[in-house]
């Protein structure tokens, strides 16, 4: 099943490479669909469209961790380039760069820092709305 425009589009936008759809069948009748960009420095973008439209970027290497964010768009290009645009100091691909822009992302939201594998475990997804 061929991915999204709304999510091929938005990771686009944000300087991802092309996501790709990855499923897990919880139950005979429950299936999780999300889809997965990730950048050669192991940095994730992920996104749902279940049940709304969401995104968020992990990296455990660097235990950054933004949370889901709700994009809170339409299914145009322009509305999606819209929400890119609003999420991209949070979201853009360019965070891992280089130590420089890693250190201006932590300076700017340290709320989004210090994610471990073991904080991650205790506290699991999470979800943040209000951008």
């Amino acid at each position: 099943m061929p991915v999204p425009l709304p999510v091929v589009e938005f990771a686009r936008a944000l300087g991802w490479p092309p996501p790709t759809e990855w499923r897990h069948k919880k139950s005979a009748t429950e299936e999780l669909i999300w889809y997965e960009s990730v950048v050669k420095n192991g940095a994730t973008l992920f996104l749902s469209t279940q049940p709304r439209l969401v995104a968020a970027v992990r990296s455990v290497r660097h235990q950054i961790y933004t949370g889901y964010h709700d994009l809170r768009c339409g299914t145009t290009v322009h509305e999606v380039r819209i929400a890119a645009s609003r999420l991209r100091p949070l979201l853009h691909s360019s965070i891992f760069l280089d130590l420089a822009a890693r250190r201006s992302f932590r300076a700017a939201f340290p709320q989004y820092c210090g994610w471990t594998n073991a904080r991650m475990i205790r506290e699991g997804r999470v979800y943040l709305t209000q951008d």
